[in-house]
């Protein structure tokens, strides 16, 4: 199996903090079911794709304290807060109530924007998790970490055309903007758009760049992969950005 590893890191190189995930395998709370696919499968178990500071908030919750670590595991459909001064896990989704499939980019919004303190993620779909679901399109949820409930979530639908035309199973991320909108990366087609919060589109780009690639068969396969992508600010890098992101 496979182990994701979480280190701090001191600007002279020294490690200062470090969060095993096999060290921590009981309080992820896996079903017997869950457990025993883990155990058969090995390899990537776990696949952490993101980790994130919580940074300052209104939450008056001692498990999201700025400065406690999350970390979003794709192959488990889970995300969890630490807890950093003990190294417990203080807060997550997952593995048994999922809210995500094959999740990326989970991050806490900042102060400032809509839906401060809240959690945002490009919800991906396609399979994951022990036992494995499955959804056959993607989503990007906001989701209220204190009731575990989602009072945002777009799905193209939103947009007015069928779900299935959001999809990216992998990769992929979403970010709120200053005015409320969501810039959002679908990212296997190397596409970015933003969004309104009642679903209208009022931004898109497709990445030109693609790497095209043999394939079984004789076949060829082309990729306009885009990890993420970010909104910047208008003075970047001119000046330093503010503390709340500003962007």
């Amino acid at each position: 199996m496979i182990d994701d590893c979480v280190i701090e890191i001191s600007p002279a190189g020294q490690i200062v903090w470090a969060w095993y995930t096999f060290a921590h395998i009981e309080e992820f709370e896996f079903s017997d079911t869950g457990r025993m696919q883990i155990w058969s499968i090995g390899g990537d178990w776990a696949h952490a794709n993101a980790v994130d500071v919580v940074p300052p908030n209104d939450l008056n919750d001692p498990r999201f304290v700025p400065g406690n670590v999350m970390i979003s595991y794709r192959n488990l459909n889970t995300f969890i807060v630490i807890d950093k001064a003990s190294g417990h896990i203080a807060w997550k989704s997952g593995p048994n109530d999922n809210l995500t499939i094959g999740q990326h980019n989970v991050h806490m919004i900042l102060q400032g924007l809509k839906g401060a303190g809240h959690i945002l993620a490009f919800d991906n779909g396609g399979s994951g998790g022990y036992p494995a679901v499955f959804r056959e399109y993607s989503r990007v949820v906001e989701i209220d970490p204190l009731t575990k409930t989602v009072p945002w979530t777009y799905t193209a639908s939103k947009s007015g055309i069928q779900n299935w035309t959001l999809f990216s199973p992998f990769i992929s991320g979403a970010q709120r903007l200053l005015e409320g909108n969501t810039l959002i990366t679908e990212g296997t087609k190397g596409r970015i758009f933003e969004v309104t919060s009642t679903g209208s589109i009022v931004w898109e780009f497709m990445s030109p760049f693609a790497e095209i690639r043999p394939d079984v068969g004789g076949a060829f396969v082309i990729d306009n992969n885009v990890f993420r992508a970010y909104r910047l600010p208008s003075y970047w890098p001119f000046f330093a950005a503010p503390a709340n992101g500003g962007v």
